[in-house]
């Protein structure tokens, strides 16, 4: 059966629950749901979402809506309050419940920081998935891995807000000093001394730790145990979404990282980095590692990114080695780029509402 064209004037409602504001629930749920509500796609339809982090328990507010979303619920009071509501309103209202989830919960390496409280709650994480109607995920690869826990699942690319990141502008900055970028979060690497491993290789660390006069290397957001005491190297600690870009375009950086460590963790991620960087004007090297598979500069080992790293930073002004990188990945990425590009908007809700045999009319 097909999906039914909306005809009539439709009022399309949704909740969002337990969505933070410092990541991806803001770019993956709130941000297009708001970006919707401004959004003239047809007379015929009106967007109305609405967000928060605590719970109305009136059926009546529920009534109206076309669904709920909850992200990244994963504790034993997210799983009680999805209950709750499945058995008061769900039922109730037929109000359905979708889950969004950008992560592999349920295999977090042991020196990710976050190994030891999912690991604590991966069996009641799966199960609010049993509970909802649908999950909404990032990749193909955590569809595949989640299957096993609800066979309603749609993939739902990550964008980035263009009216955040502007017109992704490449500059040849030629730094006397050439300045290496790398960015993310504290789960990249162990945060405990007698606990191995992360997604930088010991001969990567090694590379940083030797090549502080030759390149300004820089690290937003979190920094590797191994390197904190390198004062040689520029820590610029968390930048909150909203200023991040701003802040990522100032620094004026000749070319990022990105390396990953080969697990399935890893494999399952989406390729954010890479819009990021991109968007930013940022040509980089990133781990051959499936959210990178397609990009221009990519790399298996330590040896290979350093390789790279030092060939495209002596030979970019005469052979335009960056600016090559940089152009490659801006014309594989740019459809998928934003949330304001190329329908990006509609599609991802023409995903959600796809559950329920709808679609909106062209």
């Amino acid at each position: 059966m097909g999906k039914k064209i909306i005809k009539t004037p439709t009022t399309l409602m949704h909740h969002i629950y337990l969505a933070d504001m410092a990541g991806c629930g803001y770019i993956r749920c709130i941000f297009p749901s708001m970006l919707l509500s401004q959004y003239n796609h047809d007379s015929r339809v009106h967007f109305m979402p609405s967000y928060g982090m605590h719970w109305i328990n009136d059926p009546s507010y529920y009534k109206n809506l076309l669904f709920m979303m909850f992200q990244r619920s994963a504790t034993d009071e997210q799983l009680k309050l999805i209950k709750h509501c499945k058995e008061h309103f769900r039922i109730k209202t037929k109000t359905p419940m979708l889950y969004e989830i950008d992560d592999l919960l349920i295999d977090i390496p042991e020196w990710n920081f976050a190994n030891e409280y999912y690991k604590k709650y991966s069996k009641t994480a799966t199960e609010i998935m049993k509970e909802v109607d649908a999950i909404i995920v990032s990749t193909n690869k955590l569809k595949e891995i989640y299957s096993q826990y609800n066979s309603k699942i749609e993939v739902q690319p990550n964008h980035l807000p263009k009216s955040f990141w502007g017109d992704p502008i490449y500059n040849v900055y030629n730094n006397k000093k050439p300045k290496i970028l790398w960015a993310g979060s504290g789960n990249h690497f162990s945060s405990d001394k007698n606990i191995k491993g992360g997604d930088f290789g010991n001969n990567l660390l090694n590379f940083i730790h030797k090549t502080t006069d030759v390149y300004e290397w820089h690290l937003i957001g979190g920094c590797p145990l191994e390197l904190k005491n390198n004062d040689k190297i520029i820590k610029h600690g968390w930048i909150d979404i909203f200023n991040y870009p701003n802040y990522l375009k100032s620094l004026n950086i000749d070319l990022g990282i990105a390396p990953l460590e080969q697990n399935l963790f890893n494999e399952c991620k989406s390729n954010i980095k890479a819009l990021e960087y991109t968007a930013a004007g940022i040509p980089a090297i990133y781990t051959d590692i499936y959210p990178y598979k397609n990009l221009t500069s990519i790399a298996k080992t330590d040896e290979e990114m350093i390789s790279k790293i030092e060939y495209n930073l002596t030979n970019h002004i005469k052979n335009d080695s960056l600016k090559n990188i940089w152009e490659n990945d801006y014309k594989k990425l740019k459809d998928i780029l934003f949330w304001e590009n190329n329908n990006n908007l509609i599609k991802y809700y023409n995903r959600l509402i796809g559950f329920f045999g709808l679609k909106l009319p062209k």
